[in-house]
């Protein structure tokens, strides 16, 4: 693309860097009659990753656009060492599902940018779109911008935008951005509870819009 992976603080709302990172996973099926079971893997699946330490939080989105993986799962983790726990490599990863995964769909990045994943209840909508540099405000959303920092760095910066579905419209059919809708609650670390706005609250606690695991 040519653009360089530098991050430029304003005026386009890049958020400063954190010690916590965000982590997506997208992804697909070449098989599509096996959805709901997939669906179902995939929410007992968030449920183990968060008694992962460094994973505070799990959630799954799935969007109908065409040019975008269908399957899009965020977390919040401490620090790319999660990724090198080794309980975390025996429970990561698609399982027995890999050979069903449509490896065009198959992207795993690591972002810094925020200190937590937003939670996202089942009324509202997350919009994703894919840019080479911060854009601010984008077709009238005022989208986060996280840079890609590890794993994949198949892109350079993501914006995400936590929208309502009248909002929703204004980017509905774009190729750069997808409107993904909650499939899942936001699970929960027992370990570490990351409130919706950041605030850190005792394990246990719960919002209406979130749900606890482990």
């Amino acid at each position: 693309m040519g653009a360089r992976r530098e991050a430029h603080r304003s005026p386009d709302r890049l958020s400063d860097s954190t010690d916590a990172m965000i982590f997506m996973s997208q992804s697909g099926l070449i098989d599509e009659n096996r959805k709901d079971e997939w669906d179902r893997w995939y929410q007992d699946h968030l449920l183990v990753m968060v008694t992962v330490p460094g994973i505070a939080s799990a959630q799954r989105f799935a969007t109908d656009h065409p040019n975008w993986p269908p399957s899009l799962a965020m977390y919040t983790v401490a620090s790319a060492s999660v990724f090198e726990d080794a309980y975390y490599q025996q429970v990561r990863g698609m399982g027995c599902w890999l050979p069903l995964i449509d490896r065009h769909f198959y992207r795993r990045v690591l972002f810094d940018g925020l200190p937590h994943a937003p939670a996202v209840p089942s009324e509202l909508l997350l919009a994703v779109t894919d840019q080479c540099r911060p854009r601010g405000d984008l077709y009238g959303v005022p989208f986060l911008w996280l840079k890609a920092v590890g794993l994949d760095q198949s892109i350079f910066f993501r914006g995400i935008a936590v929208v309502a579905s009248d909002s929703a419209k204004g980017v509905a059919g774009r190729g750069d951005v997808a409107v993904y809708r909650p499939m899942t609650a936001r699970y929960e670390s027992s370990r570490q509870v990351v409130a919706a706005n950041g605030v850190a609250k005792s394990p246990g606690a719960s919002d209406t819009n979130t749900a606890t695991a482990g």
